[in-house]
């Protein structure tokens, strides 16, 4: 068996490609999500630190997670915002509101729950959210036990970007846990799906389409054996 053109390769892994693209869920979203897992990791616990949060790397920090004894809180830079469940008049503040994967983050929250609502630092005069407290009354907060999500947007480029963050909670009762990465749109003002991911590109799947045919071009000339030797003639049919 002779080795398939060159035209014949590429035409099969473009082929490849266009059916992977195809039955990719949310293949019209490509490339328009981006998923962060931080270099060093971000913890929080009932002690003193503070860790600045810069989203997309540009060197400005967006958001800054702030613990103590007995609280931790997630503070907005500028006109950034978050998705949260705020106090109740006489109190002052709000807690960050648990999302969960499938939860769209976009301009109106109260669609999702209707206590929710995008955290106003402008109007809110502690100026900032609480993740989760605890004190000689019980616990405060949602964020315990387990992976929870925050909905945010932040503003760069000119423009606002909706995004969601992953937290892993470490307990039950107490404040701590980390925060295991975030994603967020780059199409400005575009509602992203709470746990959605990027999915490979066109040119991703157009090359593990065409790695997929060179193996198995190499596969068949592995398999391919010469022709058998000519027979001569004899009692046995041997030389």
């Amino acid at each position: 068996m002779t080795a398939l053109p060159k035209v014949a390769m590429w035409a099969q892994g473009a082929f490849l490609a266009l059916v992977l693209a195809l039955c990719t869920p949310n293949a019209r979203a490509q490339g328009t999500v981006i998923f962060v897992i931080p270099q060093t990791p971000i913890y929080y616990s009932p002690v003193d630190r503070s860790t600045d949060i810069d989203l997309n790397g540009d060197g400005i920090a967006d958001y800054t997670l702030i613990s103590d004894p007995g609280q931790t809180v997630l503070q907005p830079h500028g006109q950034n915002s978050l998705v949260v469940v705020p106090e109740l008049p006489p109190d002052y503040g709000s807690f960050v509101a648990p999302l969960s994967q499938g939860d769209a983050v976009n301009s109106t929250p109260s669609s999702l729950n209707p206590v929710f609502a995008w955290f106003d630092p402008n109007a809110d005069p502690l100026g900032y959210s609480l993740i989760a407290a605890m004190n000689t009354a019980g616990s405060l907060g949602y964020f315990f036990n387990g992976v929870h999500y925050v909905g945010f947007d932040f503003e760069y480029g000119g423009a606002f970007h909706y995004g969601w963050m992953e937290i892993n909670c470490f307990f039950p009762t107490v404040p701590g846990g980390q925060v295991l990465g975030w994603a967020y749109e780059t199409l400005p003002n575009t509602p992203v799906v709470v746990g959605d991911v990027p999915e490979p590109g066109a040119i991703t799947l157009l090359l593990l389409g065409l790695a997929w045919v060179r193996c198995s071009q190499r596969n068949r000339g592995g398999n391919h054996r010469p022709p058998d030797e000519p027979r001569y003639a004899g009692s046995n049919g041997r030389r």
